[in-house]
C-alpha cells in the first residue's frame, strides 16, 4: 500500500483498488489528469484500512485480488453504516456476462470491464462523484434541520412541565404548614399534569427510537396474525379506557362494531396505538366537539375512521404533518407534545401493510353531527380469509 498525502476534497477523492501495478498506475494517471485526488492499494484489506482513515467519494475496485476480493470488500462496506453510502464501481477483465450481472445484482453502482474507454470511465467517475457530493450535502442539510427542530421542540416540551413540577414542589415545601387542602390539591394537580406530560414525551421518544431503529417494523412482520374484525374493534374499545373521563365522554363509538366475519392480519397493539393517537388528535383539535370512531367494510378493506369537527389541515401539507416534529401552525395554536403523533400512527399503520389517508367531508348526512364539516382520518386494512 502506497504512502498517501493528505487528500484534497475540492474535486473529489477516489480510491482505486487493483493488484495489477501497471493498471493501477494507468488509472491513477488518468484520474489525476482530471484533478481528482487518488488513493491506491492492491487488495481489499488495505482498502478497508484507507477507508477507515480517510474520506473518499468513490471506490473503483478490481474483482479478483489476493487476501480480499472485490465482492467481499463491497459487502463489508455495505454492512458498515458509516460507509454504505460510498459509490462503488467494479472494474475487471472478466467480461463474462454472469460476472457483470453478479456485480450489478449485489447492488454495485456500476461495473466496467477491461479494456475500457478512458472517456467512459471518466464519465462514470464524474457522475458518481457528483451524485455522492449532492447526497452528502442534502443529508447534512436534513441533519442540521432535524437537529435544530429537536433543540427547539425539546427545549420547550421539557422545560414547560419541569417548571410546573419544580415550582409546584417549591410552593408545597415553602408553605407546608400553612397551605390549605384546596391549595395543596391544586398544586399537586399541576405537578401531576407536568409529570404526565413528561411521561408522554419520553414514551414518544421510545416509540420513535423503535421505529427509526427498525424494531417496530420487525415486530409487526413477525407478530402479525389473522384475527376477526371483532377482536380488533374490541381491543380498540379497551384502549379507549386509557383516556380521562372528560375526554372519554367526547368519543362516540356506536358505529365501531360491525357484523362481518372476515379477518384482518395485523399486530393489534400497533393498530390500537395508531387509533388512540388519531383520537387524541381529534380531541385536541376538535373544538370541544365529539370525536366519532367507526368501522366499515369497503370492497376488500376494513376501514377504521376517526372523524372530528375541528379545522383539519390543508392536505397539501400532509408530508409536513407526517414528518417528525411536524406540528402545523405551532405558532398559531398552543400545542403540547413533540409533534410525533401522526408520524408514529402512520409508521405503525404502514408496518402492518395498511394505509393511512385523510379527507375533508363537506356534507355530513348524520343529523346528530354538530356541524356540516368534518375531517376524517382513515385506516385501510386489507381483509383476509385465512385464520
Amino acid at each position: 500500500m502506497e504512502e498517501q498525502g493528505a487528500p484534497s476534497r475540492d474535486q473529489g477523492t477516489i480510491l482505486v483498488v487493483e493488484d495489477n501495478v501497471l493498471m493501477l498506475q494507468t488509472l491513477r494517471g488518468l484520474l489525476e489528469s482530471k484533478q481528482y485526488q487518488v488513493l491506491t492499494c492492491e487488495n481489499g484489506e488495505e482498502a478497508l484500512e484507507i477507508i477507515h482513515a480517510r474520506l473518499v467519494d468513490l471506490v473503483i475496485c478490481d474483482v479478483m485480488m489476493p487476501k480480499m476480493d472485490g465482492y467481499t470488500l463491497y459487502k463489508q462496506l455495505r454492512d458498515e453504516i458509516a460507509y454504505a453510502h460510498i459509490p462503488f464501481v467494479f472494474l475487471s477483465a472478466l467480461d463474462d456476462l454472469n460476472e457483470v450481472e453478479k456485480g450489478k445484482a449485489i447492488g454495485a453502482d456500476d461495473y466496467l470491464t477491461k479494456p475500457f474507454e478512458p472517456r467512459t470511465l471518466l464519465a462514470v467517475v464524474e457522475g458518481k462523484v457528483s451524485r455522492a457530493r449532492y447526497l452528502q450535502s442534502s443529508t447534512k442539510n436534513r441533519i442540521d434541520e432535524f437537529r435544530s427542530r429537536i433543540v427547539q421542540t425539546l427545549s420547550h416540551e421539557f422545560r414547560t412541565p419541569l417548571v410546573a413540577i419544580s415550582t409546584g414542589t417549591e410552593l408545597l415545601l415553602d408553605h407546608f404548614d400553612t397551605s390549605q387542602a384546596s391549595q395543596t390539591q391544586m398544586v399537586l394537580s399541576a405537578i401531576k399534569r407536568g409529570g404526565d406530560r413528561l411521561e408522554r414525551l419520553v414514551n414518544d421518544f421510545m416509540v420513535i427510537q423503535q421505529i427509526e431503529g427498525g424494531i417496530a417494523e420487525r415486530t409487526a412482520k413477525s407478530r402479525r396474525r389473522s384475527i376477526p374484525i371483532s377482536e380488533l374493534t374490541s381491543s380498540i374499545l379497551d384502549g379507549l379506557n386509557g383516556f380521562s373521563d372528560t375526554d372519554r365522554a367526547r368519543i362516540v363509538t356506536d358505529s365501531l362494531t360491525i357484523e362481518d366475519k372476515r379477518n384482518v392480519k395485523v399486530f393489534i397493539p400497533h393498530i390500537v396505538e395508531a387509533i388512540l393517537r388519531l383520537v387524541s388528535n381529534g380531541i385536541k383539535f376538535g373544538l370541544s366537539q365529539p370525536v366519532y370512531l367507526s368501522a366499515r367494510v369497503e370492497e376488500e378493506f376494513l376501514v377504521l375512521c376517526v372523524r372530528d369537527f375541528g379545522n383539519g389541515f390543508n392536505l397539501e401539507r400532509l408530508p409536513q404533518a407526517l414528518s417528525l416534529f411536524g406540528q402545523l401552525d405551532r405558532e398559531q395554536y398552543e400545542q403540547q407534545g413533540g409533534g410525533f403523533g401522526l408520524t408514529i400512527a402512520e409508521r405503525l399503520i404502514t408496518f402492518n401493510d395498511a394505509l393511512l389517508k385523510f379527507c375533508h367531508c363537506e356534507e355530513i348526512s348524520d343529523s346528530d353531527a354538530p356541524s356540516n364539516h368534518a375531517f376524517d382520518a382513515q385506516i385501510l386494512i386489507p381483509l383476509c380469509y385465512n385464520s
